[in-house]
């Protein structure tokens, strides 16, 4: 991305720098005599780029009809100068988001998609644009003439627009640059004819009356805005409907944040976006997709390290718009994304009204954003927000599947499952694996003196040690009734006892407090080891529970380990 950057902002100067070249060779060649109808052709121009018709690869404008009309009756020079400033000045002041290089950039492409209308003519007819008119030719070799004029000028204004425009990737699904020709092709068929007939009225008649005729040309340029806009809303409106349906299907919450992604750059291309969800823990956001310019910067990045702005937008779950991350308020310390982008798009993920997630996309060009994309792009968060809701709903129900009511803990049936898989990877790679099976010592005397709460309260108290304790990357879960299991791939060589022992300590130190008699639990445990022992997981059940049996049959809180 940063080399493509690099060449466009090259071709960018390179264009400006050859049109400058140009326009201070032709300085002299400007009869400045006419200079109060130069400003007024400039004027119009600056009217018909306040008008100008935006779609996603450009703008559509008749100002090309002045600036033929000038080239056919002041010469080609006076068309550049009269060019540049009307869309230096007209972009500039009505701006539409373009940076200061975009705006020179659209500027020196007009004089050099002009010069190369001029030197097409120039070879083919031996006249300069001034002279066409002049020449005593037939009418169809000056019509001629001019078609070879505007075909040349279109192709080199296409050409040099696609070769800045298609590096930063600024192209939409519902808009493609075989529209932009089609866009540009209907412009030329009304503002060619109106620059010539402005052309001859300006000569012929006086200039206020050739400057007049543009007022058609600006209700045209109307007519189309409207037109490109239905299709525009359209189109948009097509690919917004099969982003959504895709959304519907998406799979869960990190395939819905991804497919979220991807698919908003065909309505609303960024520059970098990051989703971040909510995580196991509820505590923080952290990013689980993200794609563009600073994808390795910002892959494992959360809501903390991004700026505590991004968590107020999140807490007030309303999508917002950051026009420019330097002159917001708000943004005095610009850390994460909010330093590297100067514009942002910020909609939060809700499930049944709680924040869940966050979507950002950012662009390093101010202005970038626009009402319209905060609208598509909230529209396209509620959608997503839906399909996290179910995904949340299904993760919760698959949980309640596989957790125990009580404990919290892995169930029986789901520990077996996953146990079950540890032990064939074990055996592919010749892995030691311990299961230990722990056993709350006389809870049913418990449960008959005190009630099944106490019962209750024990084994809770049991698995949240268990859970606090347990080796990192090992698997617990409860097997039923008042027993535990625990799988330790690869429990380091005598750790094993002193660690179950320290679990028992810490059990113990859980008081249960029943009738004003204080109850401690104890915990007695059996393990077996793979392979050594059992060579599958049935055998090593069985295994374990006959080094249970053995230590519950001996006195309480005792240890027996098969190796």
């Amino acid at each position: 991305m940063k080399k493509k950057n690099n060449f466009r902002t090259i071709w960018g100067w390179l264009v400006v720098l050859t049109a400058g070249f140009l326009l201070y060779g032709s300085f002299a060649a400007l009869n400045l005599d006419h200079t109060r109808y130069f400003l007024l052709f400039i004027a119009a121009g600056v009217l018909a780029e306040m008008l100008a018709v935006p779609f996603p690869l450009g703008r559509v404008s008749g100002s090309m009809a002045l600036f033929l009309a000038v080239a056919l009756v002041y010469g080609l020079p006076a068309a550049w100068w009269v060019g540049f400033w009307a869309i230096l000045l007209g972009q500039g002041i009505f701006n539409r988001g373009d940076s200061l290089r975009t705006v020179l950039f659209n500027a020196a492409q007009q004089v050099l998609s002009l010069a190369a209308g001029g030197w097409v003519l120039g070879m083919v007819t031996g006249v300069d644009t001034a002279g066409v008119l002049a020449a005593s030719w037939p009418l169809w070799r000056t019509i001629a003439g001019l078609v070879l004029f505007m075909l040349a000028q279109q192709a080199a204004n296409h050409l040099l627009v696609y070769i800045y425009g298609a590096p930063a990737g600024a192209s939409r699904r519902y808009c493609t640059w075989r529209d932009a020709l089609r866009w540009d092709g209907l412009v030329c068929l009304f503002a060619f004819p109106f620059g010539l007939v402005m052309a001859l009225v300006y000569r012929q008649v006086s200039p206020l009356a050739g400057l007049s005729l543009f007022i058609p040309v600006l209700v045209m340029q109307r007519l189309m805005g409207l037109y490109l806009g239905a299709e525009m809303t359209s189109r948009e409106m097509a690919v917004f409907y099969r982003v959504v349906k895709r959304l519907a299907g998406a799979p869960a919450s990190t395939g819905t944040a991804a497919l979220l992604l991807q698919e908003i750059s065909q309505l609303v291309p960024y520059q970098t976006g990051v989703v971040y969800l909510i995580d196991e823990t509820g505590d923080d956001y952290t990013a689980v997709t993200v794609q563009g310019a600073w994808q390795k910067q910002f892959a494992h990045t959360s809501i903390k390290n991004a700026g505590d702005f991004l968590l107020q937008v999140l807490h007030n779950n309303q999508p917002e718009i950051i026009f420019d991350t330097r002159s917001d308020p708000r943004l005095v310390r610009r850390t994460g994304i909010t330093a590297v982008c100067r514009s942002l798009l910020l909609a939060p993920l809700a499930v049944d009204g709680r924040p869940v997630g966050l979507m950002v996309l950012g662009h390093r060009q101010p202005l970038y954003f626009d009402q319209r994309e905060l609208q598509l792009v909230s529209l396209l968060a509620g959608q997503a927000s839906q399909a996290l809701t179910l995904s949340f709903l299904r993760y919760n129900l698959e949980k309640c599947q596989r957790t125990d009511r009580l404990t919290g803990l892995l169930n029986g049936p789901a520990f077996q499952e996953q146990a079950a898989r540890w032990l064939e990877e074990a055996r592919e790679k010749q892995q030691e694996m311990l299961l230990l099976r722990l056993d709350i010592d006389g809870l049913a005397a418990l449960n008959n003196r005190f009630g099944y709460q106490a019962g209750d309260r024990a084994l809770a108290g049991a698995a949240a040690v268990l859970e606090m304790l347990r080796p990192p990357g090992s698997l617990a879960g409860r097997a039923g009734g008042d027993e535990f299991w625990l799988l330790w791939p690869d429990p380091p060589a005598g750790r094993v006892l002193p660690w179950v022992h320290s679990l028992q300590a810490a059990v113990r130190e859980e008081v249960l407090v029943q009738e004003g008699i204080p109850r401690q639990v104890r915990l007695s445990a059996g393990g077996a080891f793979f392979p050594a022992v059992a060579a599958d997981f049935a055998s090593l059940i069985r295994a374990a529970g006959r080094a249970l049996e053995e230590a519950k049959n001996s006195a309480r809180e005792r240890v027996v380990i098969r190796e």
